[in-house]
């Protein structure tokens, strides 16, 4: 599992990039192993509703600076982070590393690539 994470999230500070399909092994590793994450969808609240991946927190990006300490607790842990097509998630990206979260990732691709994989999306 730690070989796995080091070599999808590099292990540094810097945000790395991740495919829909690499996202989709490394959230199952992490359900799989229990290990502590945040999956973070960065989108409006409307997007978000309309379809998102199982066990994503909701923050948009243009939140996420004054809403940071929501997810305070997590800079040790791996971030994963996703928008629609992985514009505003790679801003957001590059937000957390600037904030101290040692291993983030952006999805890129985003919503359109995982549902064009035929991933599974949850509603509300």
């Amino acid at each position: 599992m730690l070989a796995l994470l080091n070599k999808l999230m590099g292990g540094s500070s810097d945000s790395k990039n991740l495919s829909v399909g690499q996202t989709k092994e490394l959230l199952s590793s992490f359900q799989q192993n229990k290990t502590a994450h945040i999956l973070l969808d960065v989108r409006g609240p409307d997007e978000f509703r309309s379809g998102y991946i199982d066990g994503a927190l909701n923050i948009p990006v243009s939140d996420l600076t004054s809403r940071l300490k929501e997810i305070e607790t997590h800079k040790l842990n791996p971030v994963v982070v996703y928008c629609r097509s992985g514009g505003r998630s790679s801003m957001a990206a590059q937000i957390l590393a600037a904030n101290g979260f040692a291993n983030v990732s952006n999805v890129t691709g985003g919503m359109i690539d995982w549902t064009n994989a035929g991933f599974l999306v949850k509603t509300r």
